[in-house]
């Protein structure tokens, strides 16, 4: 799951599910319940497994769920997948600005 689409693997966290038969194109909503699952699972494959790989996922899925789901002291339940009219507006980049985010050495091709 963590190298699917259903994977941000920007901004982590979880889409509630993709649009295709393969899983690689997400519908880019994505449920804080859906994550809070998939964060306990992924911190009893880390504590069984103790691969660096599932760690990774996991500290992303959390530090996306404080990060953009937070609201005060609770949290949001949904980030809808429209995005000013468009569905996962906020989820698409360009490769200047994908580059941008990844940071220096870290290039797209």
């Amino acid at each position: 799951m963590c190298y699917g689409g259903i994977f941000d693997q920007i901004g982590g966290g979880f889409h509630r599910y993709t649009v295709d038969r393969q899983w690689w194109i997400p519908h880019f909503e994505k449920l804080t319940i859906d994550n809070a699952e998939i964060i306990m699972d992924l911190t009893n494959l880390y504590s069984f497994y103790n691969d660096l790989e599932i760690l990774d996922c996991l500290e992303m899925t959390v530090n996306y769920l404080i990060r953009d789901m937070k609201v005060g002291d609770l949290f949001a339940s949904s980030e809808d997948a429209d995005s000013e009219g468009v569905e996962g507006k906020y989820y698409t980049w360009t490769e200047k600005e994908l580059n941008e985010a990844l940071g220096k050495g870290r290039q797209t091709h």
